[in-house]
C-alpha cells in the first residue's frame, strides 16, 4: 500500500474513533456546526440539486439542511445502493 493510502485510511480510522466515541449531545451540537457551515457556503445555496444522506445513529444530522431545502424548492437526492457498488441518486 502507498503512503498516502495508507495515511487516509488512518485519517477514516482516527475519524470513525472520534465519530463513535461521541455523546448524543456532542453529535447534537457539531451536526448543528455541520448545517449552519453548509448552509454559509454560497455555492451551496445556489444550487439547484444537492445530494445528501440519511444518517445513521453515529452520523451527522444533516436533516436542518435538509428542511431548509424543502422549503426552498431545491431538489434533494439521497444515493441507492443497487449492490456489487452500482449506486444511483434518486429525488
Amino acid at each position: 500500500m502507498r503512503q498516502m493510502d495508507v495515511t487516509k485510511a488512518q485519517q477514516r480510522q482516527t475519524a470513525l474513533i472520534r465519530l463513535h466515541s461521541m455523546t448524543p449531545q456532542q453529535r447534537e451540537k457539531a451536526s448543528a456546526v455541520i448545517c449552519r457551515k453548509l448552509l454559509e457556503l454560497p455555492e451551496f445555496r445556489r444550487a439547484k440539486v444537492i445530494m445528501s444522506y440519511v444518517a445513521m445513529p453515529d452520523e451527522p444530522d444533516l436533516s436542518q439542511v435538509h428542511e431548509w431545502l424543502w422549503q426552498r424548492g431545491k431538489v434533494l437526492a439521497f444515493p441507492v445502493t443497487e449492490g456489487k457498488g452500482s449506486m444511483y441518486a434518486a429525488s
